[in-house]
């Protein structure tokens, strides 16, 4: 189930939730390791800041100078958000285990029990995302993970 993003940390402490499924900024953000101090990280993406988006509209009115610069900006971007996402990450792991919680490493074998279960969602969510949906998602499904 969804729930508002305010809501979490008092699910979690009232019991009307046992777990979630987040990014670590959030999961850092709102302190939940508070409230929920068993953090698992399931090693199934390379980061949650590392994109840098454009619309199809704004790219198309771009002439190719245009998207050429746009795409060494992206690069630039994406490697200076990189860097900070380690030392971001890196605090948040501390938080954690200062709080007392413990962070959990997925072997790569729970990760393929983890990426087979969730099949039945990217195929769910396939049905009625278009084609420009479903081509972000083969997209993000290609990512190395």
């Amino acid at each position: 189930m969804t729930i508002f993003p305010a809501d979490v940390a008092v699910a979690f402490e009232r019991g009307t939730v046992d777990g979630g499924y987040t990014g670590w900024p959030f999961v850092n953000a709102f302190k939940l390791y508070e409230s929920a101090p068993n953090v698992s990280v399931l090693g199934l993406s390379n980061s949650t800041w590392q994109y840098v988006s454009i619309s199809d509209v704004a790219w198309a009115k771009l002439n190719d100078e245009q998207k050429a610069i746009m795409l060494e900006a992206g690069d630039l971007a994406m490697d200076y958000n990189a860097s900070l996402m380690e030392d971001y990450q890196a605090a948040f792991f501390a938080n954690v285990e200062q709080a007392g919680g413990s962070v959990y490493y997925l072997t790569p074998d729970e990760q393929a029990v983890f990426l087979e279960a969730s099949k039945v969602l990217w195929e769910e969510v396939a049905t009625y995302s278009g084609p420009n949906g479903v081509k972000l998602m083969e997209t993000l499904q290609a990512l190395p993970w």
